[in-house]
């Protein structure tokens, strides 16, 4: 993905005034009003991932509603000269807004969509459907039509983590028959499973729950933390720099969905 196709993409982040669920209900009743919908959050992660493909890069820039999610993009949107606004962590998010909807959960290991479900029942939501991560596109499709079909679920969590759960939202939201919203949550339901332990509040407060994660998991977040973060770190200048000319001369944006701002 160019850098200037990249930061057009950055731009396109809400920025709420104050996050939160109340806002984040309100960005999803606005990204409703043409029908389904996909909603991401946008990591460091995320942003190595379309850099480097531009099939990530695509189904990233197919979501109708996309959030900043942690202190890397939050240090970029300042480099740029934007403003952040509050981090949206869907970790945190996709529960409070899973409550008094109904839902359906579509990730994880076998098992794990159906402790999500528990979790999330006794928070107040309606779970219509659990279904793990490991079932053929094709299968989700068809799931669809009975999950998400009139009077069922109002919200689909996708934890199949980046960027397979983006490219599949993108093939829900064209085969859904009602305004449902399809979000992408990651790791989402391994934490509300309790599968993998949240950081202490103090380390998620100050940015560092990456780091609390990378000592439960070295060797599969490796790659993803002490050699993305850096390469992140690298690319966020240039990025910086792409954001604030495609401002001036609007190179770019009309590829693009316009952002959802509060």
């Amino acid at each position: 993905m160019s850098r200037l196709r990249l930061a057009a993409l950055l731009d396109r982040l809400a920025r709420p005034r104050f996050g939160g669920p109340d806002e984040a209900r309100a960005l999803a009743a606005r990204a409703a009003q043409g029908g389904p919908w996909v909603g991401a959050f946008v990591n460091a992660h995320a942003v190595n991932l379309c850099a480097a493909d531009p099939a990530a890069a695509a189904a990233f820039e197919g979501a109708d509603l996309l959030l900043r999610d942690g202190t890397g993009v939050s240090l970029l949107m300042r480099l740029a000269g934007r403003a952040p606004g509050p981090d949206m962590n869907g970790t945190d998010l996709i529960p409070a807004l899973c409550a008094g909807r109904r839902v359906a959960l579509y990730g994880g290991r076998p098992g794990v969509a159906q402790a999500a479900a528990r979790r999330l029942e006794a928070r107040g939501a309606h779970v219509v459907a659990a279904r793990h991560g490991f079932h053929p596109t094709s299968d989700y499709l068809r799931w669809l039509a009975d999950d998400a079909g009139p009077g069922e679920a109002e919200l689909v969590i996708l934890g199949l983590g980046m960027p397979r759960q983006e490219a599949l939202a993108l093939r829900l939201r064209a085969a859904a028959t009602t305004p449902v919203g399809i979000l992408c949550g990651g790791a989402v339901l391994d934490f509300l499973a309790g599968r993998t332990p949240r950081a202490p509040a103090l380390m998620r407060r100050a940015g560092f729950e990456w780091l609390f994660r990378l000592a439960l998991e070295p060797r599969r977040l490796f790659g993803r933390y002490v050699i993305g973060n850096p390469l992140f770190l690298l690319r966020a200048p240039g990025l910086a720099s792409a954001m604030r000319r495609g401002a001036r001369s609007g190179d770019g944006s009309e590829r693009q969905r316009p952002a959802i701002a509060a």
